[in-house]
């Protein structure tokens, strides 16, 4: 079904994990003809990213399986402000360029 639709603006993320790569395709398809089911989408997506990089990173979220529990012991182990100034950063220093 995705195989039709495709994205410049998330091509990236087919090789990293499909579910996040339909996800968000979903959601852009969705931004203005249904942006209620597009917002669905996009907290679908927040909330599989962050058992993601908990997984990937070993943070215990067993058990939480609530996004705001999640994202608490992503925040108290230090990751996502982490995660979102080394984004940032790369994000900058590729416009530099």
């Amino acid at each position: 079904m995705t195989n039709n639709i495709k994205s410049p603006n998330f091509q990236f993320l087919k090789d990293f994990d499909s579910t996040i790569y339909k996800t968000v395709l979903y959601a852009e398809k969705y931004c203005l003809d249904d942006p209620s089911t597009s917002l669905i989408k996009l907290r679908i997506f927040g909330e599989y990213f962050a058992k993601l990089i908990a997984a990937r990173l070993g943070v215990y979220v067993e058990g939480k399986s609530e996004f705001l529990q999640i994202l608490k012991e992503l925040k108290y182990e230090s990751i996502i402000v982490n995660f979102i100034d080394s984004a940032a950063n790369i994000g900058v220093n590729k416009f530099k360029q």
